[in-house]
């Protein structure tokens, strides 16, 4: 058993478990050690708009990442070097 091969596995290791981390109001939950839990359950309906609106956030920043990587037209960077052109040649004339 070599250790370079097992860095993939290692890091899985390393992996919080969510599911050990849950607390409920139906009772005392593990790992909480008897205290009251901090947090309230969701109904379906709220875990459902709260996976949509992940779901929403996630396909808007893949598309303005996308947008970013693309050569699209800006006016405002176009105007600021137009600017910064003709103020070089007004200096380059004088």
């Amino acid at each position: 058993k070599s250790s370079s091969g097992s860095g993939a596995f290692s890091a899985s290791r390393r992996r919080t478990k969510p599911w050990l981390h849950y607390e409920s109001l139906r009772g005392t939950t593990y790992p909480s050690g008897g205290k009251e839990p901090r947090w309230q359950d969701l109904t379906h309906a709220e875990a459902q708009r709260l996976q949509e609106m992940y779901m929403r956030k996630r396909m808007l920043d893949r598309k303005l990442l996308w947008l970013k990587q693309q050569e699209l037209p800006n006016p405002q960077k176009d105007a600021k070097m137009t600017l910064r052109r003709e103020k070089l040649q007004e200096e380059n004339e004088k």
